[in-house]
């Protein structure tokens, strides 16, 4: 292990082992990459940080986050050299929580099934 992967291991133990979170704020955070004009290589190296920081994927250049802070995402954006060229928004779902289109939502964005597992 380089002393790389030592660091993200403490970075990212409290979150992967530690106890979950109960109560969600409802905020969510939306990453549009479409301005950024990525080549492949920098697509592939965001979209897979991104999903192991539980980033999930809505759309083609859309990412969405239900975390309670980017942090770990803004690093992420440091590293790469992409801080300036990522939006980030906050949104909040006007519906109830209890539709199905919420359920959809998360059902698209991550692969619920295997996580769970």
């Amino acid at each position: 292990m380089t002393e790389e992967h030592i660091t993200r291991l403490k970075e990212h133990y409290p979150r992967v082992y530690g106890p979950p979170i109960r109560i969600w704020s409802g905020t969510w955070y939306l990453l549009l990459t479409a301005a950024a004009g990525l080549n492949r290589k920098q697509l592939l190296e965001v979209r897979q940080n991104f999903k192991f920081h539980g980033v999930g994927q809505l759309a083609t250049n859309i990412y969405i986050s239900a975390a309670e802070t980017l942090d770990a995402i803004d690093v992420i954006l440091l590293e790469l050299d992409l801080r300036d060229k990522v939006e980030v928004m906050r949104a909040e779902s006007v519906l109830p929580k209890d539709t199905g289109l919420f359920r959809k939502l998360v059902q698209s964005a991550w692969d619920i099934e295997n996580i769970a597992s």
